[in-house]
């Protein structure tokens, strides 16, 4: 999946991975104990940016690796934005 953030006038283009969870199971119908379920979940593992190369021409990258040193823009709070998304629906 894809979501567009928009960080500081920049559109990055995160990939990500989303579970939507499973609800807690008290029992199940023939007495066997349940589960507790499990919250949903985003994993992004990409991030791409539209750049100009040396020559002016307009290139995507992926900016992944970069982010750890990027102090301004925690993953976190693109991975919560994701979330409430998909809750939403």
């Amino acid at each position: 999946m894809i979501w567009d953030y928009n960080h500081e006038d920049l559109i990055i283009e995160f990939h990500y991975d989303y579970e939507p969870g499973e609800p807690m199971v008290w029992s199940y119908p023939n007495g066997d104990p349940g589960h507790p379920g499990s919250d949903p979940e985003v994993k992004l593992y990409k991030a791409m940016l539209v750049l100009s190369d040396i020559n002016g021409q307009r290139i995507k990258v992926n900016v992944w690796p970069l982010l750890q040193h990027m102090y301004d823009l925690d993953t976190d709070d693109v991975e919560k934005e994701i979330l409430e998304y998909h809750e939403s629906e």
